[in-house]
């Protein structure tokens, strides 16, 4: 059982998500939803982590919840174990999100969060066209997206980011050789097609969020992340 815990005896951005505090805060406003997107193996877990310091220093009722947090404990790597388990395992992350979300903000704190529903779904697009979903799997993913979606609030700041798919490629194989991480590929999937076809979604992804008036800021190889940071902390504080 997880134990519950108080806001005297925590540092929010080392401890884990589901120490969910027992007491709400209360502010004088209402606390930040970020996100931070975009596709695999691009420096998003390291960007939180400088955003999470950046934001503390501010406000330190923050929290950082990366991907880790809301993985099922048999499948640390996430979509690397789940080969048997991919239809579940999609419905696991999504709950255990929306967990997370609504628990820390309901308590007044910021939220800074790997990832979303939409990405959530985006997986099981991509695993479907790979006929390792069926269309009946996919469209009760859908029903739930939707669902989740209309239940929580929009994020106030998205960053995303937005690199070639040759990047993701690239940078995941220097991870594998390395032994950083095991290989997320399984039966006949061609890294080459996956990598594009999410980089393709992640093009529409971006397009409705602008569309839909969130603030994105955009991670890409012109930016400096202190540049990045201070326009956010501009907008917002």
């Amino acid at each position: 059982m997880t134990r519950i815990t108080t806001t005297e005896n925590l540092h929010y951005l080392t401890t884990s998500p589901w120490n969910i505090p027992s007491v709400r805060h209360v502010r004088d406003r209402d606390p930040l939803l970020i996100t931070v997107s975009g596709n695999y193996n691009l420096g998003k877990s390291a960007f939180m982590r400088r955003l999470g310091a950046r934001l503390f220093l501010q406000d330190n009722y923050t929290i950082l919840i990366d991907e880790s947090s809301f993985r099922h404990l048999h499948h640390p790597y996430g979509l690397r174990e789940a080969e048997a388990n991919f239809f579940s395992f999609i419905i696991h992350m999504m709950a255990q999100r929306d967990i997370l979300i609504k628990s820390w903000l309901n308590c007044g704190f910021n939220v800074i969060i790997e990832r979303s529903f939409t990405e959530d779904m985006m997986l099981s697009k991509l695993l479907n066209g790979e006929s390792l979903l069926s269309d009946s799997e996919t469209a009760l993913h859908t029903s739930l997206h939707d669902s989740y979606v209309s239940t929580n609030r929009k994020s106030d700041c998205v960053f995303y980011f937005n690199y070639p798919a040759e990047r993701s490629k690239t940078n995941h194989e220097v991870a594998v050789s390395s032994g950083q991480i095991p290989t997320f590929f399984c039966g006949g999937i061609n890294r080459e097609e996956w990598f594009s076809a999410r980089h393709r979604l992640y093009q529409d992804f971006h397009q409705n969020l602008l569309s839909e008036g969130v603030t994105v800021i955009e991670h890409n190889y012109d930016c400096y992340e202190d540049a990045l940071l201070s326009n956010f902390m501009h907008r917002f504080f």
